[in-house]
């Protein structure tokens, strides 16, 4: 989880561990904001993981079982003045491999601590759509959109849309 917190503009990891059963509040969380001058402090606070059984199925008369690995995990992030913090928590469930073993477990560590600062990971989504250049004003905007002018196709296609002509306005749209 460290690679993708370091992915996040400005931000620097230091990892502290703490061997001793330490319980993290207010006061600390400031105080080590302060030490490593950051702007937030990030605490681990609660890991578990159970194998469940996922399924029990016969093949050829012989009993077969599947099992899955479910994993939680608890984060709060905290202000840099230990006022303010946010309670993360994230889980996943992958499926054990032989019969049970633990081997997917460090698999559904990294998706729960994922799935937990998820909100906080950089992310791109990209919708294409297909450009339809039949009659003028259809053919004026794409040649806005090629030039970057999203604004002027903008206005162009705008009065389209909301025409009287289904078909041109889908295409407009």
């Amino acid at each position: 989880m460290q690679e993708q917190l370091n992915l996040l503009p400005g931000v620097k990891v230091n990892s502290l561990i703490d061997l001793v059963n330490f319980r993290p509040i207010t006061d600390s969380a400031k105080q080590l904001a302060m030490r490593h001058k950051s702007n937030y402090v990030l605490t681990f606070n609660s890991f578990d993981y159970k194998v469940v059984l996922d399924q029990f199925q016969y093949e050829n008369n012989i009993p077969i079982a599947y099992y899955n690995i479910r994993t939680s995990v608890g984060f709060t992030l905290y202000e840099s003045n230990g006022v303010y913090f946010k309670k993360l928590k994230g889980s996943a469930e992958e499926p054990a491999d032989n019969g049970g073993d633990e081997s997917a477990l460090p698999a559904t560590a990294r998706e729960a601590g994922l799935e937990a600062i998820k909100d906080y990971l950089p992310f791109t989504i990209t919708n294409s759509r297909s450009l339809y250049g039949q009659g003028v004003p259809l053919t004026q905007s794409i040649t806005q959109i090629q030039k970057g002018r999203f604004d002027l196709a903008y206005k162009i296609l705008s009065p389209l849309i909301d025409g009287a002509d289904k078909k041109l306005a889908g295409m407009a749209a």
